[in-house]
């Protein structure tokens, strides 16, 4: 009979625990939590509130994401926190201004979500290289528009120069080649070999080795050559074509002084020394003794600069005068006098 009682008081096997009559309390008393009840989720997309996501649903836990070709960047329902592996190249709707992702495959990261019109943050990567956006689409009634900044990973993505050099122009080369913004270092064992090497005026090449500092905004192209020795030659092009035929313009230094200065047209001190008066001055003052009926002057050539009268005019009346001198060939010389 207790037998009986037991196998009464046991479950039954056919009900697969549906005889249980506090299936709540079971639950609890086997430890399970509520993701034991939980619904799955029924596709890689599904977002229904309360059900459980599998792995790869919205690309998680995955080792391999599958590559989506046709990706429509409108019409999908991006959701928090997934990843997917895109096809840009038959990509619909992809956001404009991206050159570097052309022909190629990105990897997308949902950043954030708005809670309506799907209004989303995504960071896109390649896949390949060190390039990544975070791009971002605001909906305004029925109009769509992305909004692109590309995340700084080189100095060129912030307009600014590269400390070190950034190509190197050597044998056979070009410095026409130099197209980028920034230093360039010249190596250049044969000079004879780069057709657009800048010379000086006899012919003669500058110095091989050196930097070269490259300028450029849109046409306007700007290079600086600085040898190794001092000697430095520039040269610009205003229409963006940069070839052999572009002219340099070296710079003076002791390599290259400038040329002298024609003199020719000008007179030599020799000459100005034996044609033209150097200076004018009075010689010393003389007294000259007149009575008053006499006709008294100075001697030839004499200037009378004053006189001195005792009262009235009469014999002891003094005249004072000088002679005018000028200085020629470094002497002076009398003027009037024989």
């Amino acid at each position: 009979m207790e037998t009986i009682n037991r196998a009464a008081g046991a479950l039954q096997k056919s009900q697969n625990l549906n005889d249980l009559p506090d299936k709540a309390q079971a639950r609890t008393a086997l430890q399970l939590g509520t993701a034991a009840t939980a619904t799955l989720t029924t596709s890689i997309t599904d977002d229904t509130t309360g059900r459980v996501l599998k792995v790869g649903d919205r690309g998680l836990g995955k080792g391999i994401i599958p590559v989506l070709r046709g990706f429509d960047f409108y019409q999908y329902g991006f959701a928090a926190g997934e990843t997917l592996f895109i096809e840009t190249n038959s990509a619909i709707n992809f956001p404009p201004g991206i050159p570097e992702f052309a022909n190629t495959y990105v990897y997308v990261n949902v950043v954030g979500i708005r809670d309506t019109k799907n209004d989303c943050a995504l960071l896109l990567s390649r896949y390949d290289t060190n390039v990544s956006y975070l791009v971002w689409r605001i909906q305004t009634d029925t109009s769509r528009a992305w909004q692109v900044l590309k995340i700084p990973a080189t100095a060129t993505d912030i307009g600014a120069i590269p400390r070190g050099h950034i190509g190197i122009i050597g044998n056979n080369g070009r410095m026409a080649s130099a197209d980028s913004p920034g230093w360039w270092l010249v190596s250049i064992e044969k000079p004879e070999t780069v057709a657009d090497f800048p010379k000086y005026p006899n012919g003669n090449r500058l110095y091989s080795y050196g930097f070269m500092f490259v300028a450029r905004s849109e046409n306007v192209w700007l290079q600086q050559y600085f040898s190794h020795t001092g000697a430095s030659a520039s040269r610009q092009t205003w229409n963006g074509d940069m070839s052999e035929r572009t002219p340099w313009v070296i710079d003076y230094s002791t390599a290259n002084p400038p040329p002298a200065t024609d003199l020719s047209a000008y007179a030599t001190q020799q000459w100005v020394l034996q044609n033209l008066v150097e200076d004018v001055r009075q010689s010393g003052i003389m007294n000259l003794s007149v009575g008053s009926n006499a006709n008294t002057q100075a001697p030839a050539g004499g200037v009378v600069i004053g006189a001195i009268v005792n009262g009235n005019w009469d014999n002891n009346e003094i005249l004072k005068y000088t002679w005018l001198q000028k200085k020629v060939r470094g002497s002076w010389v009398t003027i009037g006098r024989v």
